[in-house]
């Protein structure tokens, strides 16, 4: 319970970074000589601390999205944290059994596990330790090389290093020479990695410095989610929507380029008279607009829907679209259910009110305003590391742009978490990020992991942001090798199994 507690802790209140570099340690200290299905257990009652603690929002999201309440919402919530618990509880399991069976010291396992898991574990929100160390600037540096992966298997270095020398000094640790080395060199390996963290920040500080700047504006309309398709704001209509009374402020201001977040359908693809006033109004302003609404395609008996990004140039003509891949399930589709096309029928026709069935775009676009490469991302789409190295291409003057709606999370602390977590990203694939949420906090981050604006929540509000990009970089390591560090650890993981039935058959 104590190791739950102190691994959520810095997810809801980040300047609490250091808990999570000694979470694990009371959780290894009571599973030292437990069972595979003992640890589980223990694993289990970690996992419904910590999500209980850090992911209590899920409560707001499955009301305000699914409309549930009750007895139903209660069973909602409990099933999510249930599940989510499986991968402490998963993790503990697999790390007895191979230390059992391998004779193998924890030292080895423990951090393998731990990198492979907190990656490959199917999650509906994603998370990875290092996620929670956002404020942590020096420590976050060095992932531009092998991404956050990297950053979890150092954390869980740590924990177990911690653990056994705890270990060590009550008298249950054998073979004292060969850890005392061990833990040379993890002080090593620490004081290198945090080191270049030290190094890293100044210098990019010194480089963002020189960079010319892109004005960029941002409309955070801080509307109310709805799970049915939303008459337009009063007041207002679907040709002129709230987010363009905020834009016109914005064009006032000089910008370059205005992005809306991600929000109410707007009808831009299913009615002629929406599209023609967007595009006169763009057309008029002479300021390009990225935009997110719902794209319907028939074909015959066929239809395909589409969470898309817009991007209308300065003529306000349609320039280029983003259709959304990485979906949210049981939000956007149901899986497996694609390989179940009779099933999967029965389902829509029997819940078409409560599961929308959205299909995966073909793959990543890019919104060119003059001579940067914004990079578009919705919905949570940039807490997938990998995902988003792989949409970073190979040309300069990128810039990574979100729209997020987290108004399904009430007011809780999700916005922020998922805030937190993407400024990762921008680290990782050392480009700057634009953050544009309905509800707050927006902002833009830095590529050394520093957020330089942050919004107000739940605030109607228009800002310019100046965005410095680089005219020659073109992303980092990570972004041109994202499965290196991950498929090395995958292999050692797989290393670790064949050795622990090996002997154990043997």
């Amino acid at each position: 319970m104590l190791t739950g507690l102190l691994l959520a802790l810095p997810y809801n209140y980040p300047s609490l970074y250091l808990l999570t570099w000694f979470a694990f340690v009371p959780l290894l200290w009571v599973v030292r000589s437990a069972s595979p299905a003992k640890a589980y257990g223990l694993g289990l009652c970690a996992g419904l601390v910590m999500y209980l603690t850090a992911a209590f929002w899920i409560i707001d999201f499955i009301a305000l999205y699914k409309g549930l309440e009750g007895g139903s919402l209660a069973l909602g919530a409990v099933i999510f944290w249930l599940y989510c618990a499986q991968l402490p509880a998963c993790l503990m399991m697999l790390y007895r059994w191979i230390c059992q069976s391998s004779g193998l010291s924890e030292f080895w396992v423990f951090p393998v596990l731990c990198a492979v898991a907190y990656s490959y574990f199917p999650m509906l929100f994603t998370v990875q330790l290092g996620e929670s160390q956002s404020q942590f600037l020096v420590a976050i540096q060095a992932i531009e090389f092998f991404g956050v992966a990297s950053l979890d298997f150092l954390i869980a270095l740590v924990n177990v290093t911690f653990f056994l020398a705890i270990r060590e000094v009550a008298g249950h640790h054998k073979g004292a020479t060969l850890f005392r080395e061990c833990q040379v060199g993890v002080c090593v390996l620490l004081t290198v990695w945090l080191g270049y963290g030290c190094y890293a920040l100044d210098a990019w500080g010194r480089e963002v410095a020189s960079w010319p700047v892109k004005r960029i504006g941002i409309v955070q309309p801080n509307e109310t989610p709805s799970e049915t398709l939303p008459p337009p704001t009063p007041g207002y209509s679907r040709a002129y929507p709230p987010e363009m009374a905020l834009t016109e402020k914005l064009i006032q201001k000089n910008v370059d380029v205005i992005v809306w977040p991600e929000t109410r359908y707007k009808g831009f693809f299913t009615y002629p008279h929406v599209r023609n006033a967007l595009e006169n109004q763009v057309a008029s302003s002479g300021v390009p607009l990225i935009f997110q609404d719902t794209e319907e395609i028939k074909e015959g008996l066929q239809r395909e829907m589409y969470n898309t990004a817009v991007f209308l140039n300065d003529k306000g003509s349609l320039q280029e679209r983003y259709r959304k891949i990485k979906r949210v399930p049981f939000g956007e589709y149901i899986p497996l259910l694609n390989y179940l096309p009779q099933a999967k029928q029965w389902f829509y026709q029997n819940a078409s009110g409560f599961f929308v069935d959205f299909s995966p775009g073909e793959g990543p676009a890019y919104f060119q305003v003059g001579e940067v490469n914004l990079i578009p991302l919705i919905c949570y789409e940039v807490m997938f590391s990998q995902f988003t190295a792989r949409a970073v291409a190979e040309r300069p003057g990128q810039v990574i742009v979100a729209m997020s709606n987290n108004g399904w999370f009430g007011s809780s602390l999700q916005p922020y978490q998922h805030m937190n977590s993407s400024v990762l990203r921008s680290v990782e694939n050392r480009l700057p990020m634009v953050h544009v949420t309905n509800n707050g906090p927006s902002g833009f981050v830095l590529p050394s992991g520093e957020t330089v604006v942050q919004t107000a929540y739940h605030k109607k509000m228009a800002a310019v942001l100046n965005v410095p990009y680089s005219p020659g970089d073109s992303g980092s390591f990570f972004s041109q090798h994202p499965y290196l560090f991950i498929n090395v650890m995958f292999t050692a993981l797989f290393g670790l199994i064949l050795l622990s039935l090996w002997r154990r058959l043997g």
